[in-house]
């Protein structure tokens, strides 16, 4: 077993940046955004994230917090070349809402701390339930610790957060759930799953291992919100919805829903605009649902 593949950021998407690595001008009518290095700190001490933060340029009051976070790219080239800024569009989306937004770019992914390249869960990529367990429970290892971190900040409500994440980072949000951070109330799973796959790109691990490890975090016990696509090529929807029927029949609690196929891979939900437009669809309810910022219903 040589690679895993995963969607994370749409095809040529890593490759926008602009020449020498710098930041694009953040700016946008009615928000304050602002590109960081989070201070975080770990078992292992003290790292720095990559992060952009998003939130309304009027709010005066402590915001709730939403945690964005990618999947992973195919290649070690393309995830030294994730960057924050490409999550700008989905942060913005929450920021309007109300929300102080942060998308964090995990070790092993851009700017970030670690190995460029090389994901902290890359020695667990293997086809066992308590390897594929950890895998997914060492990526949320970075959200935790960044929620930490963001939450100590003066515009920040702690009591009031959630976590979203696409593809890898959608079992991430569910493996933080599992952990019931302080201040986390519920978690957002947009795609979330993997595929083992050999040097030739043929599957290795049958799809029955992700899902058991997946569905074993459903001790969280607190809302999330699923959405899968109906042309997902890395978890069908008949994978998503067994997935999903067994995280809810051990306990999980689950909003599930499933989009129309985009015209491109549906595993980039997250990413792309067709996409983006059911998921938040699905959102607003969801968040109205468990009294939590977003558009009124008008």
């Amino acid at each position: 077993m040589a690679a895993v593949a995963y969607g994370a950021t749409r095809p040529g998407a890593a490759q926008t940046q602009p020449p020498g690595g710098s930041s694009p001008s953040l700016a946008h009518e009615g928000l304050t955004e602002q590109s960081v290095m989070l201070a975080v700190s770990g078992p292992a001490g003290a790292y720095k994230l990559e992060a952009v933060v998003v939130r309304p340029a009027k709010a005066v009051d402590r915001l709730p917090v939403v945690l964005l976070t990618h999947g992973k790219q195919r290649s070690g080239a393309d995830m030294a070349n994730m960057r924050a800024e490409l999550m700008l569009p989905q942060a913005r989306d929450f920021a309007h809402r109300g929300w102080l937004a942060v998308a964090a770019v995990r070790r092993g992914f851009g700017r970030s701390d670690g190995k460029p390249g090389v994901a902290t869960n890359a020695p667990y990529a293997k086809c066992s339930l308590p390897d594929l367990q950890r895998y997914f429970a060492v990526e949320s290892d970075d959200l935790e610790a960044a929620l930490r971190a963001i939450s100590a900040r003066p515009d920040a409500d702690g009591s009031r957060m959630i976590a979203l994440g696409a593809s890898v980072g959608g079992g991430a949000a569910l493996a933080l759930a599992a952990r019931r951070p302080k201040g986390l109330v519920a978690a957002v799973n947009l795609a979330g799953g993997v595929r083992l796959t050999n040097a030739k790109g043929e599957l290795v691990c049958p799809a029955e291992t992700p899902i058991a490890a997946l569905a074993s975090f459903a001790s969280a016990k607190m809302p999330t919100l699923w959405v899968y696509s109906e042309n997902d090529a890395v978890t069908p929807r008949e994978n998503a919805q067994q997935l999903n029927d067994r995280y809810v029949q051990a306990g999980g609690l689950a909003d599930f829903h499933v989009a129309p196929a985009p015209r491109q891979d549906g595993h980039f939900v997250f990413e792309l605009p067709e996409g983006r437009v059911h998921w938040l669809a699905a959102l607003d309810p969801f968040l109205r649902k468990h009294n939590l910022p977003t558009w009124q219903p008008s």
